[in-house]
């Protein structure tokens, strides 16, 4: 007996305990990377809330009860619980279904962010105690617990979900080096959250196809995260060294595009002193002269504006001018050219060697990069990427793209193979398209981006940056620079198209319609909530989470088809980038098998989805990802 509760699974237990569904949660002894030993487990039955709590000398009858459970879930069980029991204890592995309420969290508050603003706004402030009634102060109790701290906005972790359902997980600072009592009553409330979790998420009535795929893919992103990617330090060092020289050379000169200027402030001294001039509580101006930094967005937003009376259209969440190479480059004055490379140069060298997750501090003992996908969690339903982000590894065709993208290689007599699907989006919009069957023809046999440019009587290559901007919700004024022009033209170019595509005018009607219920609908069930004010971005929503799903289906499919015909030794993926895959195998042989499962199951997810177009993909195999993609 542990605190109170049986640790004893087989003590009077009937058979639907044993065989139960459990909500679970562990304690250790650090992160998943350091800890040693599993301290406790709690298990709380998910139909009769019966709770068994494991102490340091229970831990493997709470295994066996895991081990034999019809159904375990957790709160980032995934990622951390499950591979922690695994790593302390390696024949462990749970039989049955796993549900993990952080994955549900991602795939069904996709918009938890607006959410949290919405709360904040509602409960602007609390009563004292004493003037309530009971019935008051219970309610206020959970209005209270609502009001969380801005720091969890947006957050899935439970200790922010503690909060908004007003079942607060606590907190626990005893340390973890050692078991403790407070560390069970700690780890019993965190099963308590986690049950009012899944209700809550449950009760939002996603299909369960879109369940099945997110949590598949949850385990598929661990695993390639796990899996590593090979990484060329010897190449990674060259290239940071001349990076480096190439910032050096880039510097000379730099902080004199711009002359210094002179800074005033009023300053009331506390104090006299008659070598500065201060006289006690008289108002004192300081100035000051100050040379251009060249690293400073702020210098360089004053410095263009006060030279060229310069008017940013892009501005970050805080009101400045963004600055980057990108805004440096598209701009016609000379200063904002050498800006720009600098600027760029920059960013290769923090990605590859001084950002906090640099490619260089992130190589293993092993010579492998480990990074992490998170599979949900955007509103389309697309991957993120972070530690570090390999999404951000420049493609070829940018500066130093090719360079980069050397780096990134498999083993010694090793192949890599790099797939992607082809034209996915346009594929996805032309299988939403009431036109017999047009679009699609188009796709497969003609030329799309000229039949684009047919309907608009622009050039093909206008056509296609058109098409793309449209389907991913440009406004008018964007639509109108694509063409050299302003808005008037961008909504002209707009209405020329719709006249022309009654089909494509239709599924953005239907949209708007449909998107009355406050959400679409996405290929696998799945709502597709919508940002209040975003119509025009309707069509990209549905094109994105198309894409993804897609996506996400050809992922599971490749990956259980690799694993059964040649398993995880010898053929594993090591990079997924949206519609990309990156697949290491041991010799070239099982490469160009693997080529041809995923052209193959790619195929095959359009025909799963039904989608009128059908899927395809191209790929090759090499050596280096600037080979393959």
């Amino acid at each position: 007996m542990v605190n109170g509760h049986s640790n004893n699974v087989f003590e009077n237990a009937h058979p639907i305990i044993l065989r139960g569904r459990w909500f679970a949660d562990i304690e250790t002894d650090g992160l998943l990377d350091q800890l040693t030993k599993i301290h406790c487990i709690v298990l709380r039955h998910m139909d009769t809330d019966e709770v068994q709590t494991y102490g340091p000398d229970e831990i493997k009858a709470g295994l066996f009860t895991l081990m034999h459970a019809e159904e375990v879930c957790g709160h980032n069980w995934i990622a951390f619980d499950g591979p922690a029991l695994e790593k302390v204890y390696p024949t462990f592995t749970v039989q049955g279904k796993v549900t993990d309420t952080l994955v549900l969290s991602r795939l069904i508050k996709t918009m938890i962010y607006e959410d949290d603003i919405k709360r904040d706004q509602l409960f602007p402030y609390v009563k004292p105690e004493a003037i309530y009634s009971d019935e008051e102060f219970e309610e206020d109790r959970k209005n209270r617990l609502a009001v969380m701290p801005k720091k969890l906005f947006g957050s899935h972790g439970l200790k922010a979900w503690g909060y908004r359902l007003s079942e607060n997980k606590g907190d626990y600072d005893g340390g973890w080096e050692t078991f403790s009592e407070s560390m069970l009553t700690y780890c019993i409330q965190d099963t308590l959250v986690t049950k009012a979790l899944y209700q809550h998420l449950m009760a939002q009535n996603f299909p369960e196809e879109s369940l099945d795929l997110e949590h598949s893919l949850a385990h598929i992103c661990l695993r390639i995260g796990n899996n590593g990617w090979t990484f060329d330090q010897e190449k990674a060092t060259a290239l940071y060294a001349e990076l480096c020289q190439k910032r050096n050379d880039l510097l000379v000169g730099l902080d004199k595009l711009f002359p210094p200027w002179e800074v005033s402030e009023e300053f009331i001294p506390k104090s006299n002193n008659a070598s500065r001039g201060y006289v006690k509580g008289e108002v004192f101006i300081k100035t000051k002269i100050v040379e251009f930094n060249p690293g400073s967005r702020r210098h360089i937003e004053k410095c263009l504006r006060d030279k060229y009376n310069w008017k940013p259209s892009k501005f970050t969440a805080t009101g400045h001018a963004q600055i980057d190479e990108t805004t440096l480059g598209e701009l016609n004055y000379e200063e904002a050219k050498h800006l720009a490379e600098y600027f760029l140069i920059q960013k290769r060298l923090g990605q590859l060697a001084e950002g906090p997750a640099a490619w260089l501090k992130k190589v293993d003992k092993d010579g492998k990069i480990r990074h992490t996908i998170v599979s949900g969690g955007t509103v389309s339903g697309r991957a993120a990427h972070r530690n570090p982000n390999l999404a951000t590894v420049p493609k070829t065709s940018l500066p130093y793209g090719q360079q980069c993208r050397e780096l990134f290689t498999v083993p010694t007599g090793w192949s890599l193979v790099g797939v992607d699907l082809q034209g996915l989006e346009l594929r996805a919009l032309a299988s939403f398209l009431d036109d017999g069957g047009e679009y699609t023809k188009q796709i497969l046999s003609g030329d799309i981006h000229q039949y684009t440019a047919d309907q608009i009587g622009v050039q093909r290559s206008v056509a296609k940056t058109f098409i793309y901007a449209l389907c991913f919700g440009a406004g008018d004024t964007k639509i109108g620079s694509i063409v050299g022009g302003k808005a008037k033209d961008g909504k002209a170019l707009k209405a020329s198209f719709y006249k022309n595509m009654p089909a494509f005018a239709k599924l953005q009607n239907n949209l708007k319609q449909a998107s009355k219920r406050g959400h679409l609908v996405g290929l696998d069930g799945r709502k597709l909530y919508i940002r209040g004010g975003e119509e025009r971005r309707l069509l990209s929503q549905l094109l994105q989470s198309s894409g993804a799903i897609i996506c996400k289906k050809w992922l599971q499919l490749v990956d259980q088809q690799i694993n059964e015909q040649f398993g995880p030794e010898k053929a594993y993926c090591v990079g997924w980038v949206h519609d990309e895959l990156q697949l290491a195998c041991e010799n070239k042989e099982i490469a160009d098998e693997v080529l041809k499962i995923a052209i193959k199951m790619a195929r095959y997810t359009g025909e799963y989805f039904k989608t009128a177009c059908p899927m395809d993909a191209d790929g090759k195999v090499a050596r280096t990802w600037a080979d393959t993609h």
